[in-house]
């Protein structure tokens, strides 16, 4: 008996780090994942990601105007794991959010 393939998933670099922290970063840890991510990002002009358009949405979510909202993210939270399984969780619901099919404003 054979079994079926795997379905395959597209991931970006974000998802990817966020999904196995320990891959990327030393220990795994919150602080080094989002210095691994905003590094990345930091040097690259084309990511693929929609990373910067998340933090907007987080700001607006966290109400934060102004200053570094993944801290502000991380002190609601107990501990580096559950802060990371999270933020994995909102970046890919951010993600899904996007691209469901957007409805028109004025019904044709």
């Amino acid at each position: 008996m054979t079994e079926p393939a795997p379905q395959l998933r597209s991931l970006d670099l974000v998802q990817v780090v966020l999904e196995r922290p320990p891959t990327y970063t030393s220990h795994g840890s919150y602080n080094e994942v989002v210095a691994f991510i905003e590094g990345y990002h930091a040097g690259h002009r084309y990511t693929g990601t929609q990373w910067f358009e998340f933090l907007s949405w987080l700001r607006e979510q966290l109400g934060e105007v102004e200053g570094r909202v993944l801290v502000r993210f991380r002190q609601g939270l107990q501990d580096d794991t559950s802060a990371l399984q999270e933020l994995q969780a909102l970046y890919n619901a951010f993600l899904e959010r996007q691209a469901e099919p957007q409805k028109p404003l004025v019904e044709e």
